[in-house]
């Protein structure tokens, strides 16, 4: 499986990129171009956070918004997601709503018309909560995604559309019901704070540990999250794994160096649970690759590793041979499912 952040395809700053592969490569190629380099690393089941409503509504302010960025992504970006290889897309965040109720469910529709799993977003509370199934190589497994940040009404209720939210305790239950139908539980949480730039942000907080930590013992084998817009602390809790930041993985809107690296975390599961781990840094600086995400190699590959791992307090996060999370019992054989470059690996 395959774990990435914030995913921004569509915005005013990378559109002048667009607009001259489109002259020589029609819609195709602009559809291809950001992840065009990155994508053989993409193995297995993959999973990003769209950070923004796939749809044609136009922005909508609404009073308790606390920032002035509006997001609209035109819907024919799904196409993009598609060729990448996504299997899952989250759409819990807090710009989900930033093209009113309507621009929540063309979100959903947009992203299921490519036949990609959308999750954390609905008509109602109750559909946003409900999990999305995906089954491969005879593994069912159920994500869940929840946005904890403000603005609270971009949140759905009984009644209205938008994102999905719950405590520790909601959590938990949702959790409990999913690992009764699935083998594999991953949760996904849009949580924390933004960071202004890399590396300088203090560990998660306690209220943020404790949702982390009832996802897993209540059942849930990965917990990822993001919305920081850096890469955050990876923790091994039990018999799970929780990153706590993925970072940005494409953000389209960046027009400054502040998050010019991120990564992929990649985790091998079977039945029994989470098998390993690898982290796989990339390079997203908007200068540097003009919004095309590529591997991070080299010296500056390693320095990534090494940071990550002091502010985790693990080790070898980066080791191509996937090492063992230290807490997975000693009874899950590594053998059962194989990360490969075809659509076949967990």
């Amino acid at each position: 499986m395959s774990f990435v952040g914030d995913v921004l395809l569509d915005s005013w700053p990378i559109s002048f990129v667009y607009d001259r592969i489109r002259a020589k490569q029609g819609w195709d190629g602009v559809y291809a171009y950001p992840f065009k380099k990155i994508k053989p690393s993409l193995e297995g089941v993959v999973f990003c956070n769209c950070e923004g409503p796939l749809t044609n509504q136009k922005p909508k302010p609404f009073a308790d918004k606390d920032e002035r960025s509006y997001f609209s992504v035109n819907p024919r970006f799904a196409k993009s997601l598609k060729q990448a290889g996504f299997d899952v897309v989250s759409l819990s965040n807090n710009h989900i709503k930033d093209c009113g109720t309507e621009g929540v469910l063309e979100s959903v529709r947009s992203v299921a018309s490519v036949r990609i799993e959308p999750v954390g977003a609905g008509a109602n509370n109750q559909e946003a909560r409900r999990p999305a199934f995906l089954e491969r190589d005879g593994l069912k497994i159920a994500f869940l995604s929840y946005d904890l940040v403000n603005p609270k009404s971009v949140w759905a209720d009984a009644q209205t559309p938008g994102a999905a939210h719950a405590d520790a305790a909601g959590v938990s239950t949702d959790v409990t019901a999913a690992r009764k139908n699935a083998d594999i539980v991953v949760v996904n949480f849009h949580w924390g704070i933004e960071y202004r730039s890399d590396w300088d942000h203090p560990p998660p907080d306690a209220s943020r540990v404790k949702i982390a930590h009832a996802a897993i013992d209540a059942g849930a084998q990965l917990v990822v999250g993001e919305h920081s817009h850096t890469v955050e602390k990876i923790e091994i809790y039990k018999h799970g794994l929780i990153a706590y930041g993925l970072g940005n993985f494409m953000f389209g809107a960046a027009t400054r160096e502040g998050h010019p690296e991120s990564m992929i975390l990649k985790a091998r599961v079977n039945s029994q649970g989470l098998i390993s781990y690898q982290v796989v840094p990339v390079l997203i600086s908007p200068h540097k690759t003009r919004y095309q995400t590529v591997p991070l190699d080299g010296e500056a590959k390693a320095v990534f590793i090494r940071k990550l791992e002091k502010l985790s307090g693990l080790k070898n996060i980066g080791d191509s041979t996937l090492q063992p999370a230290a807490s997975v019992p000693s009874t899950v054989t590594p053998t059962a499912v194989t990360i490969t470059k075809t659509r076949s690996g967990i």
